[in-house]
């Protein structure tokens, strides 16, 4: 008559065991500095206050995005809607001041999910990490409205040129509120954190290179498309390479 074997008669044993010397190569965590951002970051009360103060904002200036918001919508998919709206002055203002609202959120998405990873800011409390980004979006925003200012051509029409450059306000709104929906339904929902990142990431790129197609396309409307790209490269794609390159060397 045959063996009957049973589990206990195996002694099925543990991985460990079963394995001697061998190494478990899988990550078993998170990423580390995504890890420890997530980690302190809803205890900081400088984002408690940070996050208040964007919804008081946004209550207060909720009036102003119903008006601009089907322009900026419009415009991912159409350039000529972004003359429509510099067309009134009213609706220009309300965008502008509308931006400066919005970054404040921004910087929080990025600081809440680490986009934009410099190393030195690991020691940092979280709420002094998404201040000292706020810190870093104003340089950037300032050096590039520097560069806009110096490289302004003589045989472009000046509207033109203005419309192309305040053109990246528009596209800004749509990516912070794209961003805040995407993170807020994301946290509902349970959804990864690392796969959350990605998917901003991802969002961030497509838009703004649906911005860059479209001030190429304004621009191409005083110049031609060569002379379009050369402005774009220097105004747009070297600022926001120097500060990916920041990311990857600080």
């Amino acid at each position: 008559m045959p063996d009957l074997y049973t589990v206990d008669t195996l002694r099925v044993l543990p991985a460990s065991e079963a394995f001697p010397g061998s190494r478990l190569l899988a990550p078993t965590q998170a990423d580390g500095g995504l890890g420890r951002a997530l980690m302190d970051w809803g205890d900081s009360p400088v984002n408690d206050v940070l996050i208040v103060v964007f919804t008081i904002l946004t209550v207060l200036y909720l009036r102003r995005l119903v008006g601009i918001l089907p322009y900026l919508v419009k415009g991912l998919w159409r350039w000529k809607e972004v003359p429509n709206l510099e067309t009134s002055m009213r609706l220009s203002r309300d965008r502008t001041s509308f931006a400066l609202v919005m970054v404040v959120p921004f910087c929080l998405v990025i600081s809440r999910y680490n986009l934009y990873p410099l190393r030195f800011l690991e020691g940092f409390d979280a709420g002094i990490r998404t201040l000292i980004l706020i810190g870093i979006f104003a340089v950037y925003a300032l050096a590039r409205r520097f560069l806009t200012r110096i490289a302004e051509p003589r045989r472009i029409n000046y509207d033109t040129w203005r419309m192309a450059a305040v053109s990246g306000y528009n596209y800004f709104i749509v990516l912070t509120l794209v961003l805040v929906a995407t993170a807020g339904v994301s946290a509902i929902a349970g959804v990864n954190e690392l796969t959350v990142k990605k998917i901003l990431l991802y969002e961030i790129a497509v838009i703004f290179a649906i911005f860059l197609l479209r001030r190429t396309q304004i621009l191409s409307n005083a110049c031609n498309q060569f002379t379009a790209f050369l402005y774009l490269c220097g105004l747009e794609i070297l600022p926001a390479g120097l500060l990916v390159a920041s990311a990857l060397i600080f």
